[in-house]
């Protein structure tokens, strides 16, 4: 039997939050895009990956705004009016307000799975995507100088045919997830620090309403995050060790809140309700090289942080939007997406942004995961300056809302 060999511009290797909003932006500047996506629409459930709490920085609403998105998930995104930053047993704390920024809020927080949904919805509605799921990439391997061949083995049930096809793409974008299957296969290397913790998500009702305020406390084990969400909710990523985490999923819900309240103190009154819990690995990988012929890595595949900031889906965000930019750009003017030189230029436009958030994070985990007295001090003394500064906080605030440097054209609400 004839193996289709369909041909596209871009071809994109993971439909998660970041692929999908990368098929999105260049599907609306015009360019026909294969999405290959492994889980269906039915896998978006409240217990697992779909109920963990996202927080959105304002340039990633501004970007989602610009693709038609945000409008569809405004009513179930939270604000973030402030950021109250603490170290449990030590006196430091730090705070941030949107008010003294000049914003009306520093980020937004939401479930992962409404805006899955939102970004579903939009891509179903236009021809340039060509949507395979359920499907995954197997290999890719060139053609010639002018496009790779992809391989995809899809399901045996869901939108794509039973058995294995092939497309061709001038450019393959990896998009897969941190533990990237394709990377590997790719054989792209990688640079990977195990923390040695894991995190526990979970929505819980306090007891108190939160007004809009995310609190990042630093415990013994790791970052504690409680991000606002609607009514009395918060989000909940704790970070802690491997037992602690494989006690903590299966306590009762009245032992989890405690054990939550003991780490967390008395601030929003105690908790009242905890949703169901999950728990998953916590490390740093990132890809030694983020280009290769005909090939780009965004999102986890390119750097997988961990959660601490929120930062990794919105550098995602701003991967796919600076790619796509690039793309549409050369597209219109006749020229080659898989470029080598035009990759080198998204390899070189991105390195700033994503070694000051590796850098970052990294930091704050290693600095307040360590016991080592003088260290304890100095952090202590540190956020209490933070917080004195008004200059230091209005710098980091402008990087972490994704505001500054150069923007891309979404962040500006420009089309591409």
């Amino acid at each position: 039997m004839e193996v289709s060999e369909e041909r596209f511009p871009v071809a994109v290797a993971g439909g998660g939050l970041v692929g999908m909003s990368l098929a999105l932006a260049l599907a609306r500047a015009g360019v026909r895009v294969a999405l290959v996506e492994a889980s269906p629409a039915s896998s978006l459930d409240d217990a697992g990956y779909g109920a963990r709490p996202i927080a959105l920085s304002q340039g990633s609403r501004r970007i989602l705004a610009a693709l038609g998105v945000w409008d569809a998930i405004a009513a179930s995104a939270t604000p973030i009016v402030r950021i109250h930053v603490s170290d449990r047993g030590h006196f430091g704390f730090a705070r941030l307000g949107a008010h003294d920024l000049g914003v009306d809020a520093l980020g937004y927080v939401l479930a992962a799975a409404e805006l899955e949904r939102a970004l579903r919805s939009q891509l179903a509605d236009l021809d340039a995507v060509h949507l395979l799921c359920p499907a995954s990439v197997d290999d890719v391997d060139a053609v010639n100088g002018a496009t790779a061949r992809v391989h995809i083995a899809a399901a045996d049930t869901g939108t794509t045919p039973r058995g294995a096809r092939r497309l061709q793409a001038r450019l393959v974008v990896v998009c897969d997830g941190g533990r990237s299957p394709l990377r590997e296969r790719l054989g792209v290397p990688v640079s990977e620090r195990d923390y040695g913790q894991w995190a526990v998500t979970a929505r819980v009702e306090a007891r108190c309403a939160h007004q809009g305020v995310a609190y990042e406390r630093f415990t013994t084990e790791g970052p504690l995050a409680l991000l606002p969400m609607q009514a009395r909710s918060c989000g909940l990523v704790w970070s802690v060790g491997a037992d602690s985490a494989e006690q903590l999923v299966t306590l009762d819900d009245a032992a989890f809140l405690a054990a939550l309240g003991r780490q967390f103190g008395t601030r929003l009154g105690g908790f009242v309700a905890a949703g169901a819990r999950s728990a998953f690995p916590l490390s740093l990988i990132t890809a030694t090289r983020i280009v290769g012929e005909r090939l780009a890595m965004i999102g986890n595949a390119a750097n997988h942080l961990h959660p601490v900031a929120g930062q990794g889906l919105n550098l995602g965000l701003r991967d796919a939007e600076a790619l796509a930019e690039m793309v549409a750009a050369s597209l219109r003017d006749g020229g080659d997406p898989g470029d080598a030189a035009l990759l080198a230029r998204y390899a070189a436009d991105r390195r700033r942004d994503q070694s000051r958030v590796l850098r970052v994070t990294d930091a704050l985990v290693r600095v307040f995961s360590n016991a080592f007295a003088p260290l304890v001090a100095a952090r202590a003394v540190g956020l209490l300056a933070f917080d004195l500064l008004p200059p230091l906080k209005r710098g980091f605030a402008r990087h972490a809302m994704g505001l500054a440097g150069r923007q891309g054209r979404l962040t500006r609400g420009l089309r591409l």
